[in-house]
């Protein structure tokens, strides 16, 4: 869900003790990566990937986030 508009302290992943990767595009038109990167620091064991030359939509840019979520899964 958009992070504008839900309760991110509520968000299981907020509290999870495994690791939570999030990947968000650098360039995102709707949630600015310096607003996601505050809201996300407070989690317990998140680290943010940031997904360079895209924006929200990630418009040619699926086989690089699924490659690196394949890594990521990979890795824990």
């Amino acid at each position: 869900p958009p992070l504008s508009v839900v309760a991110v302290e509520e968000m299981p992943a907020a509290s999870d003790e495994r690791p939570v990767h999030v990947l968000h595009p650098v360039h995102d038109q709707f949630n600015p990566l310096a607003r996601l990167r505050t809201l996300v620091d407070t989690w317990t064991n998140a680290s943010v990937h940031e997904l360079d030359g895209v924006d929200h939509f990630l418009h040619g840019a699926h086989p690089r986030v699924a490659a690196l979520a394949t890594r990521l899964s990979d890795r824990d």
